[in-house]
């Protein structure tokens, strides 16, 4: 893929999504942020491996599909 954005966001699915993209380092040029809204992380083995991209994730205490421990 090409990038042409300073960052990537993702809600939901789509945070685990950006969250795949990043750790599969599937774009030719990593993004300066990630912002996932309520997302979860991947379930593949090269999601566990830390991602060196600055990220913010924002998730409310009354979510109870995407918990912040999670």
């Amino acid at each position: 893929l090409v990038w042409a954005f300073d960052g990537i966001f993702g809600f939901s699915q789509g945070g685990g999504a950006v969250h795949m993209i990043l750790a599969h380092q599937i774009l030719k040029q990593q993004p300066k942020f990630a912002a996932i809204w309520s997302g979860f992380p991947g379930n593949t083995d090269k999601c566990s491996q830390i991602i060196n991209v600055p990220s913010i994730h924002i998730s409310g205490p009354s979510d109870w599909v995407c918990k912040p421990e999670k």
